[in-house]
């Protein structure tokens, strides 16, 4: 229930989300990255912005 209220009320720019953003992290990782999302998912536009940003860095993730 917790996860399901701040998915459907906080806004995408709420301090619960911005600290838990990295994305201006993932050009430095050394880390192997696996992103998996699907069609119908609420993070889709997140899962496939990391993926760009990513590829843009040369690190593109393992994808099928």
């Amino acid at each position: 229930e917790f996860f399901r209220s701040i998915c459907a009320e906080l806004p995408g720019d709420h301090p619960y989300w911005l600290a838990r953003r990295h994305a201006e992290h993932l050009p430095r990782t050394q880390a192997a990255v696996h992103l998996l999302s699907g069609w119908y998912d609420v993070f889709i536009a997140d899962t496939l912005a990391d993926y760009q940003r990513l590829c843009a860095a040369g690190k593109p993730p393992h994808h099928r």
